[in-house]
């Protein structure tokens, strides 16, 4: 087995997408940045998203970064304390 050096695992899944979901994940994105700024949500500040692996959680973690803001993600699955 290769070891995969960027994540440290065996065999990760390579996720294919096809040229739709990489636009539509684009679209997204994009959406993101433009609801941030509706908020308020200015350069530097801090974005606290829960959101579970997956695109949305890519999209949102990309689109906060692409507003200048900072995200802090949070892992829902993760047991409470």
């Amino acid at each position: 087995m290769e070891t995969n050096r960027s994540c440290g695992t065996k065999n990760p899944p390579s996720p294919r997408w096809t040229v739709d979901e990489l636009l539509t994940s684009v679209d997204q994105t994009a959406a993101i940045v433009a609801a941030l700024a509706e908020l308020g949500v200015r350069p530097e500040d801090r974005v606290l998203s829960m959101l579970a692996d997956g695109p949305g959680f890519a999209e949102a973690f990309v689109g906060t970064f692409a507003h200048g803001a900072i995200p802090l993600p949070v892992n829902p699955l993760l047991p409470a304390h």
